[in-house]
């Protein structure tokens, strides 16, 4: 816990914790450039989002394949705009 302050004197605990993911790195492939696509399981089924390229809405699926698939074709539909 961290002791924050929003106001003089207004202080209150704030619980900061961060969010640990065990995943893999894949290859996402566009236009002839690689892209790094970090995937996890989250119970059943996976998600996923592009290292650096936060504007690629997080992608999710029953498998490392289909969100592999939709996560390219976010971050082709990103580029493109």
């Amino acid at each position: 816990m961290q002791l924050v302050s929003w106001t003089k004197g207004d202080y209150f605990m704030a619980n900061l914790k961060s969010i640990v993911r065990k995943g893999r790195i894949y290859s996402v492939t566009v236009a002839e450039t690689e892209y790094r696509a970090f995937i996890w399981q989250n119970g059943k089924n996976f998600s996923g989002r592009v290292e650096d390229h936060p504007q690629v809405q997080l992608c999710h699926g029953p498998s490392v394949v289909v969100v592999r698939e939709r996560l390219r074709v976010a971050l082709s539909a990103s580029l493109a705009a």
